[in-house]
């Protein structure tokens, strides 16, 4: 790209000077840098940089690890107890037989006597009887005839059956009696084999009904376990939060004091390179300029292409820096 008319014979020449005072201070923190990257070496952290687990949180692990199994044994024993009631059989009833029954633990012991009384008395008012007709014949004076023999036949008779009468009653009431004492205790018998059938298996359900109930508190047991489990896991895990934002801490403060001495030049490098009047451009001119005059976008490229060079040979002043300043004087100078 051309410039102005005017003669060839024309030359420009831009150099760009550092100050003393900034040149000393770049070969300073130049030689401060080397100096590091020559003798530092390399460090390792020797810090923790996980949390460990809390005693929260370990007395929660083993309380886990205790509840395995104790569920599947629980369930284990339940079912077994539950399977015995499978097999359960109620009580048998079994009515009781009147026929065949021995009856004489029924029967009135005092019958016999009773009966041998009763006779007796017969006896003595048969007896009577003929008494009083031995004197009714001997008073008429006919004793020891037929009529007499009739009237004490007929009074032997009649006593004899009333005898007999009396004790087939007698037996006869001590025979039901027999039958009814014997037919009550078989009405009372099948009905506390009843009762105890139904008591059995009243009892069968209310075991089958605790055994659920067993489980059911079982089950909410366990949860209320699980629960306060989970809330001293909750609480070490806070704990174990709190210790690892420790250590993340421990580790910041650990690279930033590693990486001091870096930052300072890398600082000390930005302070330099934003310094007022930290460069200084000077432009000669040689051979005639015949009034011409210098393109100003050549010269402001030279310039940067110049302060870009210089910027990435001083440390901390940096190669855009140098370019944008160089840009701007080269285009300065070359008006």
């Amino acid at each position: 790209m051309g410039g102005g008319s005017g003669s060839s014979n024309t030359s420009q020449t831009t150099k760009v000077q550092l100050p003393a005072w900034l040149e000393q201070a770049s070969e300073q923190n130049f030689a401060r840098a080397k100096t590091l990257a020559e003798t530092q070496t390399y460090q390792p952290y020797t810090g923790d940089r996980v949390a460990g687990t809390t005693p929260d949180q370990d007395a929660a692990a083993t309380q886990i690890r205790a509840m395995q199994g104790q569920t599947g044994g629980a369930l284990q024993g339940l079912g077994d107890a539950s399977a015995s009631f499978g097999s359960w059989q109620p009580q048998q009833v079994t009515a009781g037989q009147l026929a065949g029954m021995d009856l004489t633990p029924y029967m009135n012991p005092y019958t016999g006597e009773v009966e041998a009384n009763a006779l007796k008395a017969l006896e003595s008012s048969r007896m009577q009887s003929q008494q009083g007709i031995e004197d009714r014949f001997l008073s008429s004076k006919a004793f020891g005839g037929s009529r007499q023999a009739l009237q004490s036949a007929v009074t032997d008779s009649m006593t004899a059956q009333k005898a007999a009468e009396t004790s087939a009653q007698l037996r006869q009431a001590n025979y039901n009696q027999a039958v009814q004492g014997a037919t009550g205790d078989i009405t009372r018998d099948m009905t506390a084999q009843q009762l105890n059938q139904a008591a059995g298996l009243s009892g069968a359900q209310l075991n089958l009904a605790g055994l659920r109930q067993a489980g059911d508190l079982y089950g909410v047991g366990q949860k209320a376990n699980i629960a306060d489990i989970s809330l001293l896991d909750t609480l070490g895990q806070q704990g174990q939060a709190r210790n690892q934002a420790g250590l993340d801490i421990a580790y910041q403060n650990w690279l930033e004091q590693q990486g001091f001495d870096k930052s300072q030049i890398e600082w000390m490098g930005q302070m330099l390179a934003a310094s007022p009047g930290s460069q200084t451009t000077t432009v000669n001119t040689t051979g005639n300029a015949g009034g011409s005059k210098a393109n100003p976008l050549m010269g402001a490229l030279g310039g940067a292409a110049a302060g870009a060079s210089i910027g990435s040979i001083v440390p901390g002043f940096g190669t855009a820096i140098g370019a944008v300043a160089g840009g701007l004087l080269g285009g300065l100078s070359s008006r």
